[in-house]
């Protein structure tokens, strides 16, 4: 009788291994508490109180998916209506009490986890199809994150104007979208706009963009739509009308969100964020710094 006892103790200690062990990840995804519509409902009108955002924007969990082996959710957000427009993911914690930017996994080395993160920005920064200005084989690359509303970015605009002008095929500047639309209403609209302008070509959006930056405080959220169409017919390489029907379908929502969902992805937050050769760049405040930092860069050795 006591064989059978330990025999049956045995036989219960191997099941949860099976179910905690080998086969453990499958069981506790099938335990997790559910991400009912009511739940992502109330996550939705969190986010939006906690984000400030106007009520004029619907926001959404669009999609939610499972953190491997885990009861953390992926939830990805999306925003729309008015101005807004955009998209963000954050993760949910097992009790769906807890909202978080980020997981940090234990399992994996600090180091190469941080190294194959800064491989995957750097790699990123430049792969696809973008607004730029330059020779695509130039030595320098700069790829700024930019908010048309943004003053700063207004300012960092003109050094990179300048600089592009004086070192001509040395250089190569890539445009990134980041519309800050908690905080900036009408950004999220010129970016549109902008992307639209990139469609066609990219002299296109360059003459959109510089004509955004020069004219930025007269526009407002009233007015935005307006002198975006008016500003566009003075730029000589832009259909008009084919932009016109791009900007009232948002035909390029999705490329503005793709940018800005990028930037979420590598902490990305602040504009203008400016990455030279994969390095973000701090502390540019003038054209002569910039330029200086170029022409020390093209006249190091190509292996460093």
């Amino acid at each position: 009788m006591r064989r059978f006892e330990v025999n049956l103790c045995a036989l219960a200690f191997l099941l949860l291994l099976m179910l905690f062990g080998g086969g453990g990840a499958a069981f506790a995804q099938e335990k997790c508490l559910p991400v009912t519509e009511q739940t992502k409902q109330a996550l939705s009108r969190y986010v939006h109180k906690k984000l400030k955002l106007p009520a004029t924007v619907t926001l959404r969990v669009a999609e939610v998916l499972d953190v491997e082996g885990t009861c953390y959710r992926r939830l990805r957000f999306a925003a729309t209506g008015g101005t807004q427009g955009t998209e963000m993911e954050l993760f949910l914690s097992p009790d769906r009490r807890f909202l978080m930017r980020d997981l940090a996994d234990s399992q994996l080395d600090p180091e190469e986890e941080e190294a194959k993160k800064a491989k995957q920005l750097v790699a990123g920064l430049t792969e696809g199809r973008f607004a730029a200005r330059g020779p695509a084989n130039a030595p320098v690359t700069i790829v700024v994150f930019s908010d048309f509303q943004c003053p700063f970015c207004k300012d960092s605009a003109g050094l990179l104007n300048q600089v592009a002008a004086s070192e001509g095929n040395k250089v190569r500047i890539i445009f990134r979208h980041l519309p800050l639309t908690a905080i900036h209403p009408w950004a999220r609209h010129a970016a549109e706009a902008a992307a639209c302008a990139q469609f066609q070509s990219d002299e296109a959006f360059w003459g959109l963009h510089d004509l955004i930056f020069e004219n930025q405080r007269g526009f407002t959220a009233a007015n935005v739509r307006a002198k975006l169409s008016d500003l566009a017919q003075t730029v000589s390489a832009l259909d008009a009308d084919r932009f016109r029907r791009c900007v009232a379908d948002s035909g390029a929502s999705a490329l503005v969100s793709r940018d800005a969902q990028f930037a979420a992805t590598h902490n990305i937050a602040a504009t203008p964020t400016i990455f030279i050769n994969g390095k973000r760049a701090q502390g540019l405040r003038s054209a002569e710094q910039l330029r200086a930092l170029v022409r020390q860069l093209t006249a190091a050795p190509a292996d460093n």
